[in-house]
């Protein structure tokens, strides 16, 4: 059950990110906003666990600034590694530009 609730959080700050990352504070400020409102009414319904929001949150920016940097300057030979939350675990993807 961890692994989902860090993947729900993840998916919202991902998508926060991402919006913040193309269209800058003016629309990222309103997005983290309502992200970060999310996980805070998990925890408040004591749905999920801080450090489960924290982990989700961190993983879910990571991979979305990650991804969208590496999408808009793409460099030779480079190596993106992507986390994703599986049921019953995790898994991590490698792939590699040449």
């Amino acid at each position: 059950a961890a692994a989902r609730d860090i993947a729900r959080i993840g998916a919202a700050f991902a998508v926060a990110g991402v919006v913040a990352a193309e269209h800058g504070w003016w629309w990222g400020t309103p997005a983290m906003a309502m992200a970060a409102f999310v996980g805070y009414s998990r925890i408040n319904d004591n749905q999920h666990r801080t450090h489960d929001v924290v982990a989700g949150a961190t993983i879910g920016l990571t991979c979305a600034y990650g991804i969208y940097y590496a999408h808009r300057q793409p460099a030779e030979n480079a190596v993106l590694i992507l986390p994703n939350a599986i049921p019953g675990g995790a898994e991590i993807t490698a792939a590699w530009s040449f």
